[in-house]
């Protein structure tokens, strides 16, 4: 280091059983003084939330209450900060997805990610977004896309805006998305089957269960083309009704990602 510069190439810490390996650099002069590398080989995102509690929430009891306005802490309101993150294996609640990898810019109350991408042990995450610190608690908004997703015997893409916001458990429930799906080869029932399928989608938990409303339905069956929309129910079901010429058609599936001759056989 020396009057304007201070680097350090590798550095380590704990988070719960994992180990934390880190470099980090600061520069005078620049857009951004400060760059943050961090590698972790696993991790819960329970775990890593416990950890940024502090730039998540408020730290104040009242504030906390929402009974008085965040107070933000001037270390946080200098971050002028640019990195990135990778965690190879990625788990929520327990349950192991895949590695996560994003490119950030942080900037006060600001958190902003360039990209990320989330590998699944079937398909893919990808997207960009913002994450505002300066409530009682984060607010997310970004963009994401998921790519060859295994659905109901088929593969589904997806592409569209989210918004959320709190943490733990809050951040499910506050989840609204809409956006576009396109889908290849998908089954919605054994006597149901498209050889493509589109349309948009509107996704939320505010009536407590995962509400699915599908729109601007094409699907495609041998020559014929159906167009509807469609709609999940509080137990799983997916109904889409269609039409074509006329002739009207209602499709009664579920939001499991499970084929048919899957299901069938765990019935039987």
């Amino acid at each position: 280091f020396d009057d304007a510069t201070f680097v350090t190439d590798r550095f380590g810490a704990q988070l719960g059983n994992e180990t934390v390996v880190a470099s980090y650099r600061y520069r005078a002069g620049v857009a951004h003084p400060e760059r943050l590398h961090v590698e972790l080989a696993s991790a819960d995102l329970g775990e890593m939330e416990t950890a940024l509690d502090p730039v998540l929430r408020a730290q104040d009891i009242l504030a906390r209450l929402r009974l008085a306005r965040r107070s933000i802490p001037e270390w946080l309101s200098a971050r002028n900060m640019e990195g990135d993150a990778i965690v190879r294996r990625l788990s929520v609640n327990g349950v192991k997805l895949g590695p996560l990898g994003a490119r950030f810019l942080w900037q006060g109350t600001n958190l902003q990610f360039v990209s990320w991408q989330l590998g699944l042990p079937e398909g893919r995450l990808h997207g960009r977004g913002m994450v505002t610190l300066s409530g009682d608690s984060p607010k997310f908004q970004f963009t994401a896309s998921a790519e060859h997703f295994p659905w109901r015997g088929g593969l589904l893409s997806a592409s569209g805006e989210f918004d959320t916001s709190g943490v733990g458990g809050d951040t499910a429930r506050n989840l609204r998305a809409s956006g576009e799906f396109s889908g290849q080869d998908v089954a919605l029932t054994p006597e149901d089957a498209f050889a493509a399928m589109s349309g948009r989608f509107d996704f939320s938990f505010a009536d407590g269960w995962p509400n699915l409303k599908l729109s601007n339905v094409r699907a495609v069956e041998g020559d014929d083309a159906w167009n509807g929309d469609g709609a999940s129910e509080s137990d799983g079901k997916l109904v889409v009704n269609l039409e074509r010429g006329g002739e009207q058609r209602k499709v009664v599936s579920s939001l499991s990602a499970e084929t048919p001759a899957a299901t069938g056989a765990l019935a039987k």
